[in-house]
This record gives C-alpha cells, sequence and structure tokens, in this order.
C-alpha cells in the first residue's frame, strides 16, 4: 500500500483534517508520502544488497571486493554461488574434497589435487582458460587455502597428463608428426 493510502486511513477517522483530494492537507501529505515512497524503496534496495542470497549489483561488487573476487563477467546467480562457495570456507577445510570446493569458490570449474605426502608436495592442475589477472589471484589465494607445511605447485593449462593419456599416443609418435600443442589438444 502507498503511504499517501496509509496516511489517509489513518487520519480520516480524527476528522480533524479535510483530507479529499485537492485540498492543501491531501497536496502536503501527498509531498510527505512521496518521499517516504521513495525512502521505503531504498530501504528494501538496501535490504535487499545487503544479503549475498539476494543483491543484485552494488551489494555482490562490495562483497566481491572484500573478498577480492571481483566478477563482473558473469551473471548475478553465477556470482553469488561462487561468494557463497567462497563463503563457506573456514578454518576447518583440510581434506581433498574441501580443497576442491575452494577451488570452485575461487571460479576454478575443472581442477586436479594430487597429494605427495612423502615429498609434502600438493599438485593443483588447473584446466581452462584464465586470464593473467585471474591466474595470479587464483595462486594467491589457493597459497593462502594450503597447508602451510606442504610444497605447493600450481599449474594452469588446457593439457593436462591424462588428457594426453586419453588420446592413447605416445610422445614419440607426437614428436614424429611435429604437432603443435594446440594440435596435440584438437586431437580425437
Amino acid at each position: 500500500m502507498a503511504v499517501i493510502s496509509s496516511l489517509i486511513k489513518a487520519l480520516t477517522p480524527l476528522n480533524i483534517y479535510n483530507i479529499t483530494y485537492g485540498t492543501n492537507i491531501y497536496n502536503e501529505l501527498y509531498v510527505y508520502a512521496n518521499e517516504l515512497d521513495r525512502l521505503n524503496l531504498e530501504i528494501d534496495t538496501l535490504l535487499r544488497e545487503a544479503f549475498v542470497y539476494t543483491a543484485e549489483s552494488y551489494g555482490l561488487a562490495n562483497i566481491e571486493k572484500i573478498y577480492t573476487a571481483e566478477d563482473t563477467s558473469n551473471t548475478a546467480q553465477t556470482r553469488r554461488e561462487k561468494l557463497l562457495e567462497r563463503l563457506s570456507i573456514n578454518d576447518s577445510y583440510f581434506t581433498l574434497k574441501d580443497m576442491k570446493k575452494s577451488l570452485l569458490g575461487l571460479g576454478v570449474k575443472d581442477s586436479r589435487i594430487l597429494e605427495f605426502p612423502s615429498r609434502r608436495t600438493i599438485v593443483f592442475e588447473i584446466s581452462g582458460k584464465y586470464t593473467d589477472a585471474e591466474i595470479n589471484f587464483i595462486k594467491a589465494e589457493i597459497k593462502k587455502l594450503a597447508p602451510v607445511a606442504f610444497e605447493i605447485q600450481i599449474y594452469f593449462g588446457g593439457l593436462s597428463w591424462s588428457d594426453f593419456e586419453g588420446k592413447n599416443l605416445s610422445f614419440s609418435s607426437m614428436d614424429l608428426q611435429n604437432l603443435s600443442w594446440e594440435q596435440i589438444d584438437e586431437l580425437e
């Protein structure tokens, strides 16, 4: 209900004011009501933007800035999902499954994590196309999230060892064909 309707409904039973349309009292109430409607709209927007689940514009951008995860290229829903994944990370995240979930929160969809406890090493193989800024951001965040006692190795690229193995080609056969990395990637 608009504020003007609420004001008229509340003041009419008092019979103090002539609140009919066009009177000075009505016009004054109308001005106040319009400003209160505008403020209500601003408060509704502020409340919506304050929470990740409902934020659509500046709320998402501000939360992303806080968590250094700015991402204006995706839809609001995708940005919300990434932020919720990121915000769910806590100090009890120490398993391989948790690390994978943490990578999802960083926007990494395709990855493989290899653990070598005897060598105190964890290898992150990340596939997909990323800008230099995204690569630097992901590397920095992985180093923050990974166990401190382990050496962290991070590899980015469209190809992984499993890609080579899946193509059933040996290195010798690829070398004999003088294939570039792009050509190897396109092999069936």
